[in-house]
């Protein structure tokens, strides 16, 4: 039986307050089941708004703005492991070869090489494309992905009744990655709903373009409200690009029952569909980024019953997550 951890959880992306008291994705919901299992973990973040700490449904998370803020919470809680979350450019990704702890990170994507790529001594990946590219260059590397299924559960009593309000919804990021221009262009006529990070200073197109097409333009939404977008929508399609992943709303999507259009010049969410429709899920489609064929594929699915929630819960949920994160951690710090 694997022996009970202390995890020390490094999330050094800039976080605003009301970020981190709505945050439910897959991967808190994976350091939740960490929890039940027995293991201990305490996360670490930067919110200049929060300052000192939090704790949410159990789990503490404490906040820092300087190296040796965070060197000292390290210090003072005395993880057995590091697990980081980000890419591989993170400015504090050294901490622990310098307080002599082992680390892993869940690798968000990106460069897989970064100038700090060297500190991890294993790779948690969500997708084959990197899985790949990290065990040709001989590196540790293992799957651990998920999506929150309690939260994301088509059948809550506050989703049952909901209406499909909307054609089409896309929940991403307004980065040019994503291609708000070619969602634009294939929804026209349609009701659609964006939702999503919103730049002033940089990217404005992004959701200006949209709005100009018609769609209904919201900024970032937390998953609490998300999956209500969800569930008022027939399709999810998601137009980005390889380069912006977008794998995390493929899982939302399905473990919703939704639908989900993917684009394939993206590996990185075509994976997840291809994967389901090869073991005879109806989960949606590949196609290529083209206005027509992708409106050709809206019609298609848009009156069409999907079942992508059990394919999740087989796969992808938080379980099978936790899972994988349980068996690397544990083989890192050298139990069983």
């Amino acid at each position: 039986m694997a022996d009970k951890l202390r995890i020390g959880f490094i999330w050094d992306w800039p976080n605003d307050e009301v970020q981190l008291m709505t945050w439910e994705d897959g991967l808190y919901a994976a350091l939740q089941e960490l929890k039940k299992r027995g293991h201990e973990v305490e996360v670490y973040t930067i919110c200049e708004a929060l300052g000192g700490s939090i704790t949410r449904d159990g789990l503490v998370i404490r906040t820092f703005s300087r190296p040796d803020q965070l060197e000292a919470l390290i210090e003072a809680y005395k993880p057995s492991v590091l697990l980081h979350w980000g890419d591989c450019t993170r400015p504090n990704a050294g901490v622990g070869r310098k307080l002599g702890i082992k680390q892993a990170i869940c690798f968000a994507g990106g460069q897989p090489f970064g100038p700090t790529w060297n500190n991890f001594d294993l790779f948690f990946v969500e997708s084959d494309e990197y899985k790949l590219k990290f065990q040709a260059a001989n590196v540790d590397v293992m799957t651990a992905f998920g999506t929150n299924t309690k939260l994301y559960d088509p059948k809550d009593e506050r989703l049952v009744g909901q209406a499909k309000l909307f054609d089409v919804c896309f929940p991403a990021t307004y980065a040019a990655w994503k291609r708000h221009k070619l969602f634009s262009e294939a929804t026209q006529g349609l009701r659609t709903v964006c939702a999503g990070y919103m730049y002033d200073d940089h990217e404005t197109e992004c959701w200006k373009e949209p709005q100009r097409g018609g769609s209904f333009v919201l900024p970032h939404v937390p998953a609490s409200g998300l999956r209500h977008l969800l569930a008022a929508s027939r399709v999810c399609l998601i137009t980005s690009e390889t380069t912006g992943g977008s794998q995390r709303t493929v899982l939302e999507a399905m473990a919703m029952d939704v639908p989900v259009i993917v684009m394939d010049d993206s590996p990185k969410t075509s994976e997840y569909v291809l994967d389901a429709i090869s073991k005879g899920y109806k989960v949606g489609a590949v196609v290529p980024p083209d206005p027509l064929g992708i409106k050709r594929a809206i019609y298609e699915w848009e009156d069409e019953k999907a079942n992508g929630r059990q394919y999740i819960l087989d796969t992808w949920s938080e379980k099978n997550y936790a899972e994988q994160i349980n068996l690397g951690l544990n083989k890192l710090v050298g139990t069983r």
